[in-house]
């Protein structure tokens, strides 16, 4: 178990060295050529970035705690953590546009209330898992297998990260920057539908992988006829 979780914190603390070098890069070198920004707002939006980048360095392996909380089927935390985080960042969203705050203001809250909910899946996950240790003793094949299992569902979800903000990207680069928070505002009520089905799929992956396991195929068919019903 503990070859595994390392395992699996080295592969998301690889991938999120690697997203947080890739968006300092990309913010240097394409940025303002993919997109209309107006020169005068475009050393906020590199600064918004390198947030961004801090962000991902530590949201990334803070998913692997995610994933111990799902291991020992506490969806009601993460349920409850997902929820909480939302209601917090739209509050205190609300809060700085009626004082008057910028953007980079809200790009620092959304940092810290990430870094706070990272925090928080790494208290919980010690909580719901106290045995579990960090260790040097896996193999690099250990390393390999956990990118393996995991590689379609990592595709799936960075092609649903893609299409979800297709529409933003189109018009960023089409129009320009500022016309996107028009959209937004209207595009929240489809993110919050988004939101609760990716509650729903955090429960019904590890009850499919759980009836594979028990070669019980009559109920995955049921509860993919079902599922896809509702």
């Amino acid at each position: 178990l503990n070859e595994v979780i390392s395992s699996t914190l080295l592969v998301y603390t690889l991938m999120g060295a690697f997203g947080a070098i890739g968006l300092v890069v990309f913010s240097h070198l394409w940025f303002t050529h993919l997109f209309v920004i107006p020169a005068a707002h475009q050393h906020i939006a590199r600064l918004m970035l390198y947030l961004m980048a801090i962000q991902v360095l530590f949201e990334l392996p803070s998913l692997c705690f995610d994933g111990i909380l799902a291991g020992v089927q506490r969806y009601d935390i993460l349920a409850a953590m997902d929820v909480g985080k939302t209601a917090l960042l739209a509050g205190l969203f609300a809060a700085a546009l009626l004082s008057g705050k910028s953007v980079l203001f809200l790009s620092v809250i959304t940092l810290f209330v990430t870094l706070a909910y990272s925090l928080g899946l790494i208290l919980f996950a010690n909580r719901e898992l106290p045995e579990w240790r960090l260790t040097s003793k896996f193999d690099r094949k250990q390393v390999f297998d956990v990118v393996d299992m995991t590689k379609d569902l990592f595709i799936l979800r960075l092609n649903g990260i893609i299409y979800n903000n297709m529409d933003k990207m189109i018009i960023a680069a089409v129009l320009t920057s500022t016309a996107i928070t028009d959209y937004d505002i209207g595009n929240r009520i489809h993110s919050m539908a988004l939101m609760v089905l990716g509650l729903a799929g955090t429960v019904v992956i590890p009850a499919t992988s759980a009836a594979q396991a028990r070669s019980e195929h009559d109920r995955i068919r049921m509860l993919f006829l079902k599922g896809t019903k509702y």
